[in-house]
């Protein structure tokens, strides 16, 4: 993956792991140098900036890095739009990331989707729209020469970019496409490559 943007000014080198160079040595190797999209403290810089990092935040405290972005966004999802919860993260493998990314666009787009029913076949339920956002997703896996039964992270996100382009092709506004977006694209960056 490569070294971290970060690695030179992050304040958690400076602090009371100064003072362990061996441990830090360890922390720098595998969260700095190696998994970046692990480190607790990346992942807090990437949803709330360098202020929102706490000071005594280890790397490998993933889980109360998780905990903090969702306190934080909870206050932002002023229009409750659909949000991952820490449950969703866990054991996260291609196929949770796919259905994640089905969950996802039918709560962004349930109520275009609705509609758009309605017109055609009469009042739609929640699970006729639930297949159609499922074999929206095949439609689109497949029109990318991508697999749905076997998705690769590289394939999940060339997916989202384009739901978010049929998402925009529908008139939903930009900011609720690049919410759900960016949820799903920092869910995918933690999928091994």
């Amino acid at each position: 993956m490569g070294n971290c943007r970060l690695i030179e000014e992050c304040i958690f080198f400076g602090g009371a792991i100064k003072d362990i160079p061996a441990s830090a040595d360890l922390y720098r190797d595998f969260y700095c140098r190696t998994e970046n999209s692990k480190c607790a403290r990346f992942t807090v810089y990437k949803a709330l900036g360098k202020a929102g990092v706490p000071d005594d935040l280890f790397p490998n405290e993933l889980a109360r890095a998780l905990k903090l972005v969702a306190e934080k966004s909870a206050g932002t999802n002023v229009h409750n739009y659909w949000a991952m919860s820490l449950d969703d993260l866990q054991d996260l493998t291609p196929i949770k990331a796919r259905d994640l990314i089905v969950k996802c666009f039918f709560e962004a787009q349930k109520e275009t989707l609705a509609q758009a029913e309605k017109k055609v076949f009469g009042p739609a339920n929640e699970i006729t729209l639930i297949d159609d956002v499922i074999d929206l997703l095949r439609h689109t896996v497949s029109k990318l020469n991508r697999d749905f039964n076997h998705p690769t992270k590289e394939d999940l996100v060339a997916v989202v970019r384009e739901l978010a382009a049929v998402s925009a092709s529908w008139g939903t506004p930009r900011e609720i496409i690049e919410f759900h977006k960016k949820q799903i694209l920092d869910m995918l960056a933690r999928l091994p490559e």
